[in-house]
C-alpha cells in the first residue's frame, strides 16, 4: 500500500516515570503454587492438534503428450494423478512435510521417469506442478507456490504463467472499453519467460465491469480473452499452454487454461468514532457525502461503506453541512481492508475541535489486550492500570503517562477485572477519571478513553463518564497495526511479480582463476589485512564470474604471509563484530595456508573477507551457483561414500613422489562411485604429504598446460596438509595434480557434479545459507558434549539441525570443518557414517587447521566425525545439496 497519505499511529507515551509492577509475576507465581496444590480445578487434557494437511495441484503444457505423476513412490502413501493432454487437473492432499514425485511419459510408471522433483509441502499449503514444454520443446516441470492470502473486499487477484513452447510473451490485462465501469478499472502489463509467473493483486472486481486479457509473443503469437470478469475472494490463474500455443481471440480461448481458486476476501476496513466533548454532536462526511453522527462522551457507530483506500473526512458540529459552514475539523486518512480503526473527535488543550486517527490492534490475542487513549482538554496524564478487586488475583498492574492523543498498548494482560485510573502528574490523589469496571474477559481487545472538554468539567457526573471502555473484536486475518496494506488495491500499480519457486542452485565449474590477491594492487584489494579489518571482494562480473545471476561462489581462500596467529571469515557481507565463523586458521607468523570456502553473495555480487590477525588474502575462483527454477540436469553434486581413488605412496599409478615442477595425471571417470559419463568436475579431498621443501599443490583439468593458482600450501617436512578441491575433468577423463616441489599427494572422493547429458532432476541443487557454527566441542555448543573426540568414540552430529528443513529434503551439506590442538599429529575424517580409510583435516601436534567439506547425510541427516588422536572439533555450515 502506498503511503501517500498520514497513517494512523500507535503514539508512545514520551516519559515512563513509574516502573512496570512486578505483580503480573508474582500472581503468576500463586497461581502456579495454586494449581500444584490441588486448588485449581484441571480439566481433561486436549487432543493433540493435528496439522492440516497441503495440496498440490497438477497442470499438463502439452497439447497431445500424456503423462503420470507418482506421489512418494513406494511408499504407503503412493498416489498417481493421470495428467491428461493440455489441461489444468485436480489436487492432492498431502500431509506436511517433503514429498517425491516422479513423472512418466504415457499412462504407467515403466522405465526411467522424464523428471523427478522433491516438494515441500506446508501444512494448509497450497503448490501446483506443471508438466510443460520448455520453449525449445524438451520437457519440463516447474514448481509454482500458489498465494492463498485472501483478496481485497472489492477485489480479485490474477495469477498469469507461463507453460507453453513459446519463447518471452508480453502479457497485458485491461478493462473492456465497452463495460459500463470501464474507467474504474484496473490496468497492468507484464513480461513472462517459460516458466514464469506474474501476479496482479488488487483487480477492481464490479458488476458490469469486465476485462480483456491479451498474450503477444513470437512469430505472430496474439491470444486475447475477450470477457473476464473478476470476483471479491476468486484468484484466476490462468496459463498460457500449448506445444505451441495457437494465436486465438475469444472468450476462454483454447491455448489459455484457466482454473479459479476461492482464497477468500479480507473483510471491509472498519472505522469506529469517538467523541470526546463534554456535550456537543458532530456529523461526519466523507469526500463530502453525510455518513454518521456520534453524541458526546461516546464511542459508538462507525463510517458506513469504506473499502480500501483514502478519504477525506470532515466534522461538522451539530447539523453542519458541507456548503453551509466550515467543518470544524477535517483529516485524510487510508484505511486497509482486514483492520480496524478508531476516528476521534476531541477538544486539544486550547479547547478547539480536531481529529486523532488510530489503529487498532485486531490481531489474535491469546490472553486479553487493552489500550488506553487520552483525547481529553487536558494535558499528559498519571495512569494507573490494575485489577479492581471484584475478583481474587492475580492480574496486571501497570503504570505510565500519557500525552494527549497518546495510547499505550498492554498486550499481554491477565483475565480479571480492572479499573483504570487517570491523575495529574505526580499525584495519586484526585483522579481526573476513573472507571472500576473494564472486564477483560480474554481473546479480545479492550479500549479505553480518557476524555472529556475538560474530563469532570460536571462535578454531577461519574467520573466514569470520562472513561468509557469498549470491546473491538479481533480479526484473525489482521496484520499488526503499521503494515502495509496486503491486498494492495491502493497501491499506485498493482503488484507483480516474476519466477516460478525457486529449486534451488546449479553448480558452473570454471579453470581455477585468481580474483584477489592483496599483495598485487591490480588483483582487488592492496595490502595485507590488518587485525580486525573486513574488506569487500568483487566476485560478480570478474575473471570467469558472470555479472548476472550468480547466488554464491567456490573460492580457494588463502591467508599468506600471516603476521600472528588468527584466522580468514568470509560470509556475504561485512560482520558487526567478530564473526561467529571461520574458514582459514593459522598459527604463527610467516604461514600460508588455504582452505576451500563455499560463500553466498551479497546483492551486488561481492563477498566479505574479516581478518583476526593480520595477512595477505589470495582467493582463486573454482565456480560459482546459479538459481534454477526447473529441474536440470547439469550442474547438480552427487555426493559419494569417501574413497582413496590415488595416493602416491602406494605404488599403485600414479606411483611415486610428484617431483618438483611435476604433475601426474590422475583417472576420475568410473572411479569411487563417479560413473563414467555425465559428469562435469569432481570434488575430492587432496593432500600433500611429506613435501621435502616449501611450496603448493594445483588441481587442475587434465592436460591442463599452465598452473597459475594454487590447492594446498605446504612447508617442509609437514606430515600432511589437506585441502578440498572442485576440479573441471579434462577432455581426457583426467585430473592433473602439479607441485611446485618434491611431495606425495593423495585425494579421497566425496562426489561429482553433473553436465548437460545428466538426467534431469533436482537433486543434488545447492541452498546457501548464512554461515552458521552447528557444534563446537570446546563449549558444548550444539548439544554435544564438550570435551575433545577421541578415537574410540567418533561424534555423531545432525547436520541438519539449523536448516529451515529437515533431514528428508537434504542430502549433502557444505561445511567448514576446524580440527583443534591435539597432542599428536594427527587427522579428522568427515563420512556419512564413520570409518577411517580418508582424512579430512590434517594436523601438526598442537596445530589448529580447518578444511571445507561436501559430505553425504546419512538419512537421520547425521554425519559422522572420527578422529586418530583427542582433538576439539567443531563445523560451520554454509549451506545444503537437496536430496
Amino acid at each position: 500500500m502506498s503511503d501517500t497519505y498520514p497513517r494512523p499511529t500507535h503514539r508512545p507515551p514520551t516519559s515512563r516515570p513509574w516502573l512496570r509492577s512486578r505483580s503480573r509475576f508474582v500472581a503468576a507465581f500463586v497461581a502456579f503454587l495454586s494449581l500444584i496444590a490441588g486448588t485449581l480445578a484441571i480439566g481433561a487434557s486436549p487432543a493433540a492438534a493435528q496439522s492440516a494437511p497441503g495440496e498440490i495441484l497438477f497442470s499438463n503444457g502439452f497439447t497431445s503428450a500424456r503423462f503420470l505423476a507418482v506421489i512418494d513412490p513406494g511408499q504407503s502413501s503412493e498416489q498417481t494423478v493421470d495428467l491428461k493432454e493440455f489441461r489444468t487437473l485436480g489436487g492432492v492432499d498431502l500431509t506436511p512435510g517433503a514429498h517425491t514425485v516422479q513423472i512418466y511419459e504415457g499412462q504407467s510408471a515403466t522405465g526411467t521417469p522424464v523428471a523427478e522433483r522433491t516438494i515441500s509441502v506446508e501444512s494448509g499449503a497450497s503448490k501446483s506442478l506443471s508438466v510443460h514444454p520448455t520453449e525449445s520443446g524438451t520437457i519440463a516441470t516447474t514448481v509454482f507456490t500458489n498465494d492463498s492470502t485472501p483478496t481485497g473486499s472489492a477485489t480479485g487477484r490474477l495469477v498469469v504463467r507461463h507453460i507453453g513452447q513459446a519463447g518471452p510473451v508480453d502479457v497485458t490485462l485491461e478493462p473492456d472499453p465497452s463495460s459500463p465501469n470501464a474507467s474504474e478499472g484496473t490496468s497492468e502489463s507484464f513480461s513472462l519467460s517459460n516458466g514464469q509467473q506474474g501476479t496482479v493483486r488488487g483487480i477492481v472486481a464490479m458488476e458490469n465491469l469486465d476485462y480483456q486479457l491479451t498474450v503477444t509473443g513470437p512469430s505472430g503469437l496474439t491470444i486475447t480473452d475477450t470477457e473476464m470478469r473478476f470476483t471479491a475472494g476468486i484468484e484466476r490463474n490462468v496459463l498460457i499452454a500449448g506445444s505451441p500455443p495457437q494465436s486465438q481471440s475469444a472468450q476462454d480461448p483454447e491455448s489459455l487454461l484457466e482454473r479459479e481458486r476461492d482464497v477468500g476476501a479480507l473483510p471491509p476496513p472498519t472505522v469506529n468514532l469517538v467523541n470526546g466533548f463534554n456535550m456537543d454532536q458532530y456529523v461526519f462526511y466523507v469526500d463530502d457525502v453525510q455518513n454518521a453522527s456520534i453524541e458526546a462522551l461516546r464511542r459508538n457507530g462507525v463510517l458506513d461503506g469504506l473499502s480500501e483506500g483514502t478519504y477525506t473526512v470532515d466534522a461538522y458540529r451539530n447539523s453542519g453541512t458541507p456548503g453551509t459552514g466550515t467543518p470544524a475539523a477535517s483529516i485524510e486518512i487510508g484505511v486497509c481492508d482486514g483492520q480496524s480503526y478508531d476516528l476521534a473527535i476531541h477538544a486539544d488543550q486550547s479547547g478547539d475541535p480536531t481529529l486523532s486517527f488510530f489503529e487498532n490492534d485486531v490481531t489474535p490475542v491469546d490472553t486479553t489486550r487493552f489500550t488506553v487513549r487520552h483525547i481529553a482538554q487536558h494535558g499528559s496524564l498519571d495512569v494507573e492500570f490494575t485489577g479492581n478487586g471484584e475478583n481474587a488475583p492475580p492480574w496486571t498492574t501497570e503504570n505510565f503517562t500519557l500525552q494527549p492523543a497518546g495510547e499505550e498498548v498492554i498486550d499481554d494482560a491477565i483475565i480479571n477485572d480492572y479499573q483504570v485510573t487517570a491523575y495529574n502528574p505526580g499525584t495519586t490523589s484526585g483522579p481526573v477519571a476513573r472507571n472500576g469496571d473494564v472486564e477483560g474477559e480474554g481473546q479480545g481487545t479492550q479500549i479505553a478513553y480518557i476524555m472529556g472538554s475538560p474530563p469532570g468539567e460536571d462535578p454531577s457526573k461519574p467520573l466514569r463518564e470520562y472513561l468509557p471502555y469498549g470491546e473491538e473484536p479481533t480479526i484473525p486475518t489482521a496484520n499488526p497495526p503499521g503494515s502495509d496494506c496486503t491486498s494492495g488495491t491502493t497501491a499506485p500499480n498493482p503488484d507483480t511479480d516474476t519466477g516460478n519457486e525457486p529449486l534451488g542452485n546449479k553448480f558452473i565449474p570454471v579453470d581455477p582463476t585468481r580474483i584477489l590477491d592483496t599483495r598485487e594492487s591490480t588483483l582487488g584489494h592492496e595490502g595485507r589485512l590488518a587485525d580486525g579489518e573486513a574488506i569487500t571482494v568483487q566476485a560478480a562480473g570478474v575473471g570467469p564470474v558472470p555479472a548476472d545471476d550468480v547466488v554464491a561462489v567456490v573460492v580457494n581462500l588463502t591467508a599468506a604471509d600471516t603476521t600472528t596467529a588468527g584466522y580468514l571469515s568470509a560470509a556475504p557481507t561485512a560482520p558487526n563484530g567478530e564473526p561467529e565463523t571461520s574458514n582459514v586458521n593459522f598459527v604463527a607468523p610467516n604461514q600460508n595456508r588455504a582452505t576451500m570456502t563455499t560463500v553466498p553473495l551479497a546483492d551486488d555480487g561481492t563477498f566479505s573477507v574479516y581478518a583476526r590477525g593480520g595477512a595477505h588474502v589470495v582467493a582463486d575462483v573454482l565456480g560459482y551457483y546459479v538459481e534454477v527454477q526447473q529441474t536440470t540436469s547439469d550442474g547438480r553434486f552427487v555426493p559419494v561414500d569417501p574413497v582413496r581413488f590415488f595416493d602416491t605412496r602406494t605404488g599403485d599409478d600414479p606411483a611415486g613422489r610428484i617431483p618438483a615442477g611435476g604433475f601426474v595425471e590422475v583417472p576420475v571417470l568410473g572411479v569411487g562411485g563417479v560413473p563414467s559419463d555425465g559428469v562435469s568436475a569432481v570434488v575430492f579431498n587432496l593432500t600433500a604429504a611429506a613435501p621435502s621443501d616449501n611450496g603448493f599443490l594445483a588441481a587442475t583439468p587434465g592436460g591442463t598446460a599452465q598452473v597459475d593458482t594454487s590447492s594446498v600450501n605446504y612447508r617442509t617436512n609437514e606430515i600432511a596438509v589437506a585441502n578440498q578441491v572442485v576440479v573441471p575433468v579434462g577432455p581426457d577423463g583426467n585430473v592433473r595434480i602439479t607441485s611446485s616441489a618434491e611431495t606425495d599427494a593423495l585425494g579421497d572422493l566425496t562426489g561429482y557434479f553433473t553436465d548437460s547429458t545428466a538426467t534431469e532432476s533436482d537433486s543434488g541443487l545447492f541452498v546457501p545459507v548464512d554461515p552458521e557454527r552447528v557444534f563446537d566441542t570446546r563449549n558444548g555448543d550444539g548439544g554435544v558434549p564438550a570435551t575433545q573426540v577421541t578415537p574410540a568414540d567418533p561424534l555423531d552430529v545432525d547436520m541438519t539441525a539449523p536448516l529451515s528443513v529437515g533431514p528428508d529434503d537434504v542430502g549433502a551439506v557444505a561445511v567448514n570443518v576446524t580440527a583443534m590442538m591435539p597432542d599428536n599429529p594427527g587427522w579428522v575424517s568427515v563420512s556419512p557414517s564413520g570409518g577411517t580409510q580418508t582424512s579430512t583435516v590434517n594436523l601438526e601436534p598442537f596445530d589448529i587447521r580447518a578444511n571445507s567439506a561436501y559430505v553425504k547425510v546419512q538419512s537421520d541427516g547425521t554425519v559422522t566425525y572420527t578422529v586418530s588422536q583427542p582433538m576439539d572439533v567443531l563445523a560451520d555450515i554454509f549451506g545444503y545439496f537437496r536430496r
